[in-house]
C-alpha cells in the first residue's frame, strides 16, 4: 500500500467524493472486461484504473490526506454507525423483555426462548452463501439498502406476534435481512480506509453493541412503567448471543428486581464501549493484534470462572455483579478478530469469501450459545458459563498459534522477494502514520541501494498468497 490514501486526492473535493462513490459500486461488481489504460490496470482493483499502470507514485500533502479522511469519516461513518446501532437495538434492547414476562405472556416453554435467539443465526447461516455471491455481483450500496429496508419492515411487524410461532417466523426473516449488514460493513471499511485506520473505524461501529445496551436499558426501563394495551415485551424483538440473551436473567438471578436488573445492565454496556475503543486504539498504536487479543481473553475467563464457582446468596450479589461486569470485556474481541482477518486478506473476491466464512462461524456460535443457557439452569447457568470458558481459553491458545503462523508467512514472502530480485524488506506504509509513510515513500530506488523497498503492487487485485509484497499483520 502506498503512502497515499487514494488516487482521487488530486481531484476537486466534489470529484473526490464522486470518484470514491463510484469506486465502491465498481469494486462491488467487478467485471473481467473493465476498461483500463493497461493490462495491469485491468487485472488490478478500481483504484488502479485511475492510477493507470501504477508506475508513477503520486505524492500528496498531509493536509490533503487529512481532508480526504475527514470527508470519508463525515459522510460514510455516520451512516454505518446509525444502521448498525438500529440493527443491534432491535436485538439487545429487548433481551430485557425476558425480565418483563416475555416467556410467561407468550407461553414459551422448554428451549423455545433459546430458539427465538438462535433462529436469527440459523437464517443468516442459510442465507449467507447466497448473500456473499450477490455481494460480489451487485453494487454494494444498493444491495445493502434493500436488505435494510425489509429488515425494518420485519422489525415493525414483530410487535404483532403473540406466541412462539409468530415470534420465530418474524425472527427467521429478520435473520435473512440482517445477514448482509455486518459483511457489507466490513467490506465498506476495507474499501474506504487504510489498514491502519480500519481497526478503529470497525471498532467504532461494533461499539454500537454497547451503546444500544445503554440506550435500550433506559428505554426498556421507561416502557416497563407504562401500562396500556401492549405488554412490556412487545416493542423492540428477542436478542442474540448467549451472554447477550441471558445477561438480564443472569443479573436477576443475583437477587435484584426487574427494574434494578435493567439499570444494572447499563454499566455492563458502557464498559463494552470503553473496552472496544481502547483495545482498538492500543492495537493501532502498537501495530499488533495478538497481544491485544490475549489481553482481552483474560478478564472474561476470570469473571466467568468466579461466577461459576460462587454461590447466589443475597450477601454475594454485589460481588457477583462485579464479576459479571468484568466479563463485559469479551465484546472487544470480535472487532479485533474481524479486522485481523480483514487486514490479512487481499483480493476483492477473497476478502468477501473470507468475511463470509468468518460470519458463518459467528452465526454457528450464536446458534449454539443461547441453547447452552437454559432457563431451567437458573440462577447458576453452569453449562453456558462452561462453554464460554472453553471458547475463551481456546481463543487464547489459537491467537498465539495464528501469530506464529503469520510471522512464518512473512518470512516466506521475504524469501520469495529475494528470489525474484527484490529487497527482502518491504515497508508497509498502510500501517504507518502519514509522516512516516511519506518519508518511506520518499526513498527512491531502494532495492538497488540495498535498502527496504515499497510495496509497488498495492493496487493489484491479487490475493495475499500471490502478492509477494503483502505484509501480514501480527
Amino acid at each position: 500500500m502506498s503512502a497515499q490514501r487514494s488516487p482521487t486526492a488530486s481531484l476537486s473535493d466534489k470529484d473526490k467524493l464522486g470518484a470514491e462513490e463510484s469506486r465502491i459500486d465498481t469494486i462491488a461488481s467487478p467485471t473481467p472486461d473493465t476498461p483500463g489504460p493497461s493490462s495491469r490496470a485491468k487485472a488490478g482493483d478500481a483504484a488502479l484504473e485511475i492510477l493507470g499502470d501504477g508506475s508513477t507514485r503520486h505524492q500528496y500533502t498531509e493536509e490533503e490526506d487529512r481532508r480526504v479522511l475527514r470527508k470519508i469519516d463525515f459522510w460514510v461513518m455516520p451512516i454505518v454507525l446509525m444502521v448498525y446501532f438500529l440493527q443491534q437495538l432491535d436485538k439487545s434492547s429487548v433481551s430485557y423483555a425476558s425480565v418483563f414476562g416475555l416467556v410467561q405472556q407468550t407461553g414459551l416453554v422448554g428451549k423455545q426462548y433459546s430458539w427465538l435467539t438462535s433462529i436469527v443465526y440459523v437464517a443468516q447461516l442459510v442465507w449467507q452463501p447466497m448473500s456473499s455471491y450477490m455481494l460480489v455481483r451487485f453494487p454494494l450500496s444498493k444491495y445493502l439498502f434493500v436488505h435494510v429496508l425489509f429488515w425494518g419492515v420485519i422489525v415493525a411487524s414483530t410487535a404483532g406476534a403473540h406466541n412462539f410461532k409468530g415470534l420465530i417466523t418474524a425472527r427467521f426473516f429478520l435473520g435473512i435481512f440482517e445477514a448482509t449488514v455486518a459483511p457489507c460493513f466490513i467490506t465498506i471499511t476495507q474499501m474506504w480506509w487504510r489498514r491502519r485506520e480500519q481497526t478503529m473505524r470497525l471498532s467504532m461501529w461494533m461499539a454500537m453493541n454497547g451503546v444500544t445496551g445503554v440506550v435500550g436499558s433506559l428505554v426498556t426501563y421507561g416502557l416497563g412503567h407504562i401500562k396500556g394495551s401492549l405488554h412490556e415485551y412487545q416493542p423492540h424483538s428477542v436478542p442474540s448471543g448467549g451472554i447477550s440473551a441471558f445477561g438480564p436473567l443472569i443479573i436477576s438471578g443475583f437477587g435484584f428486581d426487574q427494574f434494578k436488573t435493567i439499570l444494572f445492565n447499563i454499566p455492563f454496556s458502557a464498559l463494552q464501549v470503553i473496552a472496544t475503543l481502547v483495545s482498538a486504539y492500543i492495537s493501532t498504536k502498537i501495530k499488533l493484534k495478538w497481544p491485544v487479543l490475549v489481553g482481552l481473553t483474560i478478564p472474561p475467563i476470570a469473571g466467568a470462572s468466579a461466577l461459576y464457582a460462587m454461590g447466589r446468596t443475597p450477601e454475594l450479589r454485589n460481588k457477583l455483579l462485579g464479576c459479571y461486569y468484568v466479563i463485559s470485556v469479551f465484546t472487544a474481541i470480535q472487532p479485533i478478530l474481524y479486522t485481523w482477518s480483514a487486514q490479512n486478506t487481499a483480493g476483492h473476491t477473497k476478502k468477501v469469501c473470507v468475511t463470509a466464512v468468518v460470519f458463518v462461524a459467528q452465526c454457528t456460535g450464536n446458534i449454539v450459545g443461547p441453547l447452552l443457557y437454559k432457563t431451567e439452569d437458573k440462577p447458576y447457568y453452569h453449562s453456558g458459563l462452561t462453554a464460554n470458558l472453553v471458547c475463551w481459553i481456546a481463543l487464547l491458545v489459537l491467537t498465539l498459534i495464528t501469530a506464529s503462523y503469520l510471522a512464518l508467512m512473512n518470512r516466506r514472502h521475504a524469501k520469495r522477494r529475494v528470489r525474484v530480485g527484490k529487497s527482502a524488506v518491504v515497508l508497509d506504509t498502510s500501517l504507518e502514520e502519514y509522516r512516516e509513510a511519506a518519508a518511506a515513500s520518499a526513498v527512491t530506488d531502494g532495492e538497488k541501494q540495498g535498502g527496504p523497498a515499497l510495496n509497488d503492487r498495492a493496487f493489484d487485485d491479487l490475493t495475499d498468497m500471490k502478492n509477494e509484497d503483502f505484509i501480514y499483520v501480527l
